[in-house]
């Protein structure tokens, strides 16, 4: 089980937008947005997820649960809960058609943190 930090959490989220850029917006394959689109990362919490160590084949078990209601144990990721529902707000965010720099706003304002410009 790998222990992961809010911090972690909080520099992989930026990762991602970074590298998908703060006016992205995810756009699901079907009705739900989903964690993996086959074996590669879709949603923003599936790359969050993937990019921490999440056994995807587990991560593909998940499909269609929300941030919060994740099993976690089984992706072999320890996550605190308040970084559970920071993710849980970001994933809301995108899921209502947000840019994932809106989400990644949701996602820091809900930790309470400042929400530094991408650099």
């Amino acid at each position: 089980m790998r222990e992961v930090t809010v911090t972690e959490v909080a520099d992989v989220l930026d990762e991602a937008v970074r590298a998908k850029g703060e006016d992205f917006v995810y756009s699901s394959p079907g009705t739900i947005c989903q964690y993996l689109h086959g074996t590669q990362p879709g949603c923003l919490v599936g790359h969050v997820l993937i990019r921490l160590g999440a056994i995807p084949g587990m991560l593909s078990l998940q499909e269609g649960q929300p941030a919060d209601r994740v099993d976690y144990d089984s992706l072999g990721l320890s996550i605190p809960q308040n970084a559970i529902e920071a993710l849980q707000e970001a994933q809301t965010s995108q899921d209502e058609g947000d840019t994932w720099g809106q989400a990644r706003k949701a996602f820091s304002t809900a930790l309470g943190r400042f929400n530094a410009p991408l650099v």
